[in-house]
């Protein structure tokens, strides 16, 4: 089984521990700026100050998700951990 697994990945690096740390902390800070985001698209409608078709704003809601996940997990790596400072 090991094997296998080894020349389905190939010679790829290891993962440390840290970076296995890192992922799902810079996941979960995307996932509130996500939350943050999507409030203020729904109050902003309420409000009347900006109006959205749904798939418009369910698009940008996905791509502010994925880019944020992007900046944090760089920003995380970049600082070497994701504890206070």
């Amino acid at each position: 089984m090991a094997l296998v697994i080894r020349w389905q990945t190939g010679d790829q690096p290891e993962r440390d521990e840290r970076i296995q740390k890192l992922e799902p902390i810079a996941t979960t800070h995307s996932w509130l700026v996500s939350i943050i985001f999507t409030t203020v698209l729904l109050v902003c409608r309420y409000l009347g100050l900006l109006v959205l078709p749904s798939q418009i704003a369910l698009e940008v809601v996905v791509w502010v998700m994925a880019g944020s996940t992007a900046i944090f997990l760089i920003y995380f790596r970049l600082k070497g951990n994701a504890g206070p400072a």
